[in-house]
């Protein structure tokens, strides 16, 4: 009877495990995406870590905050002013006071079932329409991975369970949208520690360029920029178009949100304040963000 109690409670608790692994929203899981940004010149890297770190109720639901790492060493945390939970196999991203997204609905289990996701990161509604399931081997084993399609865009986007999305895991729906300039990726997730997925086209889990690598074909986009001298955020783009402009900090409080109807803007920021903000900018069904700090 003991032996049989013992084996019960092993086989209850690799079952539970089993399950956890194929949640998102984890404290010991951490990923690491790249972004790639293009610039006049060329094309530059940069690699953030990602981790989902203490409990925080807010509307009476049990969130944890998002944090993020740009050392390769990953002992710098910050709150990435996001918050996310995870319900029945669906994970939820919010920003501070301001409704939550679906990012991830995992119960979509046949080809033709449809989704509409609500990122904040990516900052539009995007119908899914899941049209193949396959598998990925991971050091924790085979993981199913869907591949998804929307009307009107020729990009795929993908879900590995327990992973999340190819592009990054706060930035499903990405891939689909594109960028007005540059792109983000998964490299690599670790839970507990360990390396279970590697992005197969990189043989790094961190990269950085301290310059600019110059490209013979280069990708249009915004140029986005803190200018010290006159105190102001300067976006520039190469064609006349209606873009949603929207700058917030840390906090995910918006700083200001406008119509940019030209190629040119200049936004003033505050005096004497030392913070990070996020500039956004989205049209023609593309969007990008960018990390500027203010001094």
């Amino acid at each position: 009877m003991r032996y049989l109690l013992s084996f019960i409670l092993v086989f209850v608790a690799t079952l539970t495990y089993a399950q956890r692994q194929n949640q998102i929203v984890e404290p010991w899981k951490m990923w690491s995406n790249l972004h790639v940004y293009c610039h006049v010149n060329g094309t530059e890297y940069s690699t953030d870590y990602i981790r989902f770190n203490g409990d925080t109720a807010i509307d009476g639901e049990n969130y944890k905050k998002v944090e993020y790492a740009e050392d390769e060493a990953h002992e710098n945390w910050t709150f990435y002013g996001y918050f996310i939970r995870e319900e029945n196999n669906k994970v939820f991203l919010k920003r501070p006071f301001e409704p939550e997204g679906l990012i991830y609905d995992f119960t979509l289990q046949n080809t033709g079932d449809t989704v509409t996701i609500n990122n904040p990161v990516t900052s539009s509604p995007l119908h899914l329409t899941l049209v193949e399931t396959d598998s990925v081997e991971t050091t924790g084993g085979w993981r199913k991975r869907r591949k998804f399609v929307a009307d009107g865009y020729q990009t795929p986007e993908y879900w590995i369970e327990g992973t999340g999305s190819l592009s990054g895991v706060l930035n499903s729906g990405m891939a689909v949208f594109g960028g007005l300039c540059g792109s983000a990726e998964l490299l690599c997730q670790h839970e507990h520690d360990t390396l279970v997925y590697q992005n197969p086209d990189y043989q790094t889990c961190y990269l950085l360029t301290t310059g600019i690598e110059k490209k013979e074909n280069k990708m249009p986009g915004p140029s986005v920029f803190y200018n010290k001298n006159s105190n102001k955020v300067v976006i520039k783009c190469k064609n006349r178009e209606t873009r949603k402009v929207v700058i917030y900090n840390i906090n995910g409080n918006v700083l200001e949100s406008f119509n940019m109807k030209n190629n040119y803007a200049a936004i003033s920021m505050p005096d004497n304040v030392d913070y990070l903000i996020f500039v956004t900018v989205a049209g023609n069904h593309k969007c990008t963000t960018r990390k500027l700090l203010v001094y």
